[in-house]
């Protein structure tokens, strides 16, 4: 697109198919070949909103990653974009379904006049870290609380505290286990997305999630009514 500025670069940060279905136990009813397609429809999708910004796009994953723990595998990453010559990077993951090119077109557009930007995720983690590269050099960035409900909060304190400014997105649900990812698609309208991931899942995982979910709107219905009367709940939707 014409005018986009080159100085600002998108960094897809995942495991590989095979290092996820490894290292993190979702959905063992289904074959591990569904499984590995899964993760694999979840990175294509990163990437293909990632893409759609029509900034350059790095994808480090499985074994380009290098490091101990998630900090050091992160922090790495995000030096080898800015080696690159980029004085902003835009990361994100795959595991917020929610999350749309238009996101990272503001967030791209916030780093312009902030140091840093965040989409805040609901577990208390962030699902879209945008970061001018002053910022990322003065921060204590591998000992942050990386996969932990505090790590926004520390960040963002941290950040301030070292005198750089910041703005968050909207806040969105991500999804680390079985029950998330499955809480997520039903909200998600019927996408090509959503159709490829409730066929990979195969009709009774889908149908049992289903069950289980009008159960739980029934049930929190029934305590918001239970709470107080009518124009309570009013106040409650609104």
């Amino acid at each position: 697109m014409p005018g986009k500025e080159q100085h600002i670069a998108i960094l897809l940060f995942v495991r590989s198919a095979y290092e996820e279905v490894r290292e993190k136990s979702l959905f063992p009813e289904i074959s591990y070949g569904n499984r590995l397609a899964w993760v694999q429809e979840l990175n294509r999708h990163a990437y293909s909103i990632a893409q759609a910004a029509q900034f350059p796009v790095f994808t480090i994953s499985g074994e380009m990653q290098q490091g101990s723990n998630f900090g050091e595998r992160f922090q790495h990453a995000l030096q080898q974009v800015f080696d690159k010559g980029y004085t902003e990077v835009i990361a994100i993951g795959n595991d917020c379904l929610h999350l749309q090119t238009k996101d990272i077109l503001l967030a791209a557009k916030t780093l312009q006049k902030k140091s840093l930007v965040a989409g805040p995720a609901r577990d208390g983690g962030a699902y879209l870290i945008g970061i001018q590269q002053a910022l990322f050099e003065a921060l204590d960035f591998v000992n942050l609380p990386w996969q932990q409900d505090t790590l926004l909060s520390y960040l963002l304190s941290n950040s301030l505290k070292l005198g750089f400014d910041y703005s968050l997105l909207a806040s969105l649900s991500d999804a680390n286990t079985s029950r998330d990812f499955l809480r997520v698609l039903n909200s998600l309208k019927l996408t090509p997305l959503k159709k490829q991931l409730l066929h990979l899942l195969g009709r009774r995982v889908s149908r049992s999630y289903s069950y289980l979910n009008s159960f739980y709107n029934s049930f929190s219905i029934f305590i918001l009514l239970w709470r107080g009367p009518p124009r309570a709940f009013s106040s409650y939707i609104l």
